[in-house]
């Protein structure tokens, strides 16, 4: 299943891709991206779970092996959104706000 998440995260690459840039060039603040990034990512489960449902065709593309598959960073990335949205409840550091820039600055490069 991993690697079926894996492969359906990367087929949103454009999707990650145009939310990472919006972030970074401050079109959006962290609370936003990190709202976003947390409902994309956080689809990817449901479309996996409807696929097995249905016994849907659609999981054999997705299970086939992609040579730029950035699960870990993808994950990376749904941590760091995760901690930040925690972190907001209280008081939006400088660091977390680095920590959530870091790495979605590394997502945006691998997307490339």
């Amino acid at each position: 299943m991993l690697v079926i998440q894996g492969n359906l995260n990367f087929s949103k690459a454009k999707q990650y891709f145009q939310l990472a840039k919006k972030f970074l060039n401050n079109q959006i603040n962290g609370d936003n991206f990190s709202n976003s990034y947390l409902t994309l990512y956080g689809g990817t489960d449901f479309e996996v779970a409807a696929m097995c449902d249905q016994e849907s065709l659609n999981l054999a593309y997705f299970l086939k092996p992609n040579p730029c598959m950035v699960r870990d960073l993808f994950e990376e990335v749904f941590n760091s959104c995760k901690t930040f949205r925690r972190n907001l409840d209280f008081d939006e550091t400088f660091s977390d706000r680095r920590d959530l820039d870091n790495c979605v600055g590394r997502l945006l490069l691998k997307l490339l």
